[in-house]
């Protein structure tokens, strides 16, 4: 079979002329609207057969989770730390894609929205599992890892703020309830 995992897909492939695929600017966004549109269960698998390079299948992935999840959430805070500036972009313009909508709609408020955030990952935190570990006196654990999450979605959601001292009486005030 010259095209894998296609020979079941022939009315998905009809719709591709409906859509101005032709904006998209990478690989990542070409597969990730291809898989999308093909409603492909097994992207990896998919993508695999056409020797694509495991990043490119790893980025493809991350798109499609994030439009699954946009789509059943809407875009949030969480999101775009969770994903990222790069897959956000790429999935929204995936979105407006199938959507019919010019490429770049919406991509300024979502890239406003993601420079808010207070952090971008859990390396931006100021606190680490060695502050934790030493703030409670117990031996490190899986709690810390628990502990930090719990501070960064605080953090993110601006409940806390990003500052050593804050975020000990903040943990000292929980540890009281």
């Amino acid at each position: 079979q010259y095209l894998p995992g296609l020979r079941s897909k022939a009315k998905q492939l009809s719709t591709l002329l409906h859509y101005q695929w032709s904006e998209l600017s990478n690989r990542t966004e070409y597969w990730g609207f291809l898989c999308y549109l093909l409603e492909v269960e097994t992207i990896e698998s998919f993508l695999r057969v056409w020797k694509l390079p495991i990043k490119v299948i790893k980025n493809v992935q991350q798109l499609i989770s994030c439009i699954h999840h946009v789509n059943e959430k809407g875009w949030n805070k969480h999101l775009y730390y969770s994903f990222g500036l790069e897959c956000i972009i790429e999935a929204e313009r995936v979105r407006n894609t199938l959507g019919h909508l010019p490429i770049t709609y919406h991509l300024d408020e979502l890239t406003m929205q993601y420079h808010q955030l207070p952090i971008k990952s859990r390396k931006d935190l100021v606190v680490n599992g060695n502050d934790l570990a030493t703030w409670c006196q117990k031996k490190p654990g899986k709690w810390i890892s628990e502990m930090l999450e719990k501070i960064e979605y605080e953090v993110i959601e601006g409940n806390v703020e990003n500052n050593k001292q804050v975020i000990k009486e903040w943990l000292e005030s929980c540890n009281q309830k």
